[in-house]
């Protein structure tokens, strides 16, 4: 399985109402940018902008990146056991290989 087949078992947090990205296009833009050096929203959200044709071989990232703030107030929203098992189901999964 993927990373992005570990994180779908999260569920997204908002209800319907202003979804303009794709949620799981946000934990990939932030795990992408974390693991490359990301120290902040702002960080995360430049590096989205910097890397979009690189993450777009990956996801289609069909809205872009969102701003910063929508970053934070998405991933803040998440459920940490959620998102704590699905990164260890997928570092398990990889130390395998």
């Amino acid at each position: 399985m993927s990373f992005i087949d570990h994180v779908s078992i999260i569920e997204d947090p908002r209800k319907g109402i202003n979804v303009k990205y794709d949620f799981i296009d946000i934990l990939f833009l932030a795990f992408s940018a974390v693991i490359s050096g990301a120290k902040g929203w702002q960080d995360i959200e430049y590096f989205g902008h910097d890397k979009l044709d690189w993450l777009r071989l990956h996801r289609p990232f069909k809205q872009g990146i969102p701003v910063d703030d929508t970053i934070a107030r998405i991933i803040r929203a998440i459920s940490p056991d959620q998102f704590n098992q699905a990164l260890i189901n997928w570092v398990s999964e990889v130390r395998l290989r």
